[in-house]
């Protein structure tokens, strides 16, 4: 499998963790292949960045808008 990468993406969260919830969708601006960038302007009032790493291992938290629409694909048939 081609390693995943999630520069220039809008990513839907499939696993929550930490400050990612459920089922909402994200914009990653860069992937550096050990971490990836998340546009994260909700952390502002709370933590005072509007931008966050996050590591790799982390990937398997999120889906691409192309992966979920062919997930859909598949289950609609």
């Amino acid at each position: 499998m081609a390693e995943r990468n999630f520069a220039n993406q809008v990513i839907l969260c499939v696993k929550p963790q930490g400050f990612f919830e459920e089922n909402k969708y994200y914009y990653c601006f860069a992937d550096q292949g050990d971490v990836f960038w998340i546009h994260a302007p909700f952390l502002l009032n709370k933590i005072g960045v509007d931008q966050i790493k996050v590591s790799c291992g982390l990937k398997e938290n999120f889906i691409t808008e192309d992966e979920y629409n062919a997930r859909q694909n598949y289950l609609t048939g």
